[in-house]
């Protein structure tokens, strides 16, 4: 099978690095010509622990990868940009790269993606996941993996038994690169679950500039995750999406888990970058207007989170 990652943050190059040291063939596409000359000149760094290891793969960005009409032919494109990246443009240009045979897996935070994106691709070669693996991107060409996790795939509504050959070999590919992989029909429940933690804990970290550990700290702040986690909660359940009640345990153990990493939002924002508020904390305003229910602590640090982001790039 050959696999295409597209976009160079974190994950992707977490993605890319630990695929290619798995002997698994893989193409890199980015955002920017000079990233990708940067990793074909001297390949991606990959820092797990005590030990460094160099990968060496296909790169380029994505103009290049139109213009130059390759004639790749991928089983499976990883879409790994961050959601406010996904427009129209973007779109087709997957189609562009996408043959009969090839699926699209999308790795973004928030809800709403799967529908944007179905304006162009068929709905059927959508498939969704949801991570919790972490990594810190250092610089264009070295990513840190900080934390290992989970990577759950499926499609939205799907009810099938994943029988399909190309979906067995989806999971076989990211087992043997290293990672926690299963396929499930539950997926929509999984990703309200995965935005209802990110709702609570990104926004805070970086309204409050600490690691994801120090929310547990504060009486306080434990009480306002409380709150957010309540409100999500309410939004999910007038949405069809029944939260069980040791998610908010699942929340607590994120955060010890992952105590000393800094959300990808704070990371955001002390780069003076676009955060994923529109897409995590908006989407259930949004909803919460769409069912005529209150989320006043949501609506509170999505603004906060907003005002930061203007303040940052002002500097």
């Amino acid at each position: 099978m050959r696999f295409c990652i597209v976009g160079g943050g974190s994950l992707g190059l977490l993605l890319a690095a630990k695929y290619t040291l798995a002997n698994i063939p893989v193409v890199l596409i980015t955002r920017t010509k000079e990233q990708a000359k940067i990793i074909r000149n001297y390949g991606l760094q990959l820092k797990e622990g005590n030990n460094e290891h160099a990968a060496n793969f296909t790169c380029y960005s994505m103009d290049e990868m139109i213009a130059k009409q390759f004639g790749f032919h991928f089983d499976w494109i990883f879409l790994m940009v961050k959601q406010h990246h996904i427009n129209l443009s973007l779109a087709q240009n997957l189609l562009k790269l996408m043959s009969k045979h090839t699926n699209l897996l999308c790795f973004q935070n928030g809800i709403g993606h799967d529908q944007k994106l179905s304006e162009v691709i068929s709905s059927d070669k959508i498939y969704m996941a949801v991570t919790t693996e972490a990594a810190k991107k250092s610089s264009d060409r070295k990513v840190i993996h900080t934390g290992k996790g989970y990577i759950w795939t499926g499609q939205a509504d799907s009810k099938t038994n994943f029988s399909r050959e190309n979906e067995k070999k989806l999971v076989k590919s990211l087992s043997n690169a290293g990672f926690n992989a299963k396929m499930t029909n539950n997926m929509s429940r999984i990703i309200w679950n995965k935005l209802l933690i990110n709702s609570v804990i990104n926004p805070l970290t970086a309204i409050l500039n600490v690691p994801n550990g120090k929310l547990l700290t504060s009486s306080n702040w434990l009480q306002l995750m409380k709150d957010l986690f309540e409100e999500g909660k309410l939004v999910a359940n007038k949405s069809g999406i029944i939260i069980e009640e040791q998610l908010w345990d699942q929340l607590i153990e994120v955060c010890h888990k992952t105590a000393s990493n800094s959300s990808s939002m704070l990371q955001d924002v002390l780069a003076g970058r676009e955060t994923e508020i529109d897409m995590i904390n908006g989407s259930l305003i949004r909803l919460a207007l769409n069912h005529q229910i209150e989320v006043p602590n949501h609506q509170a640090i999505y603004h906060m989170v907003k005002g930061l982001t203007v303040l940052k790039s002002n500097h």
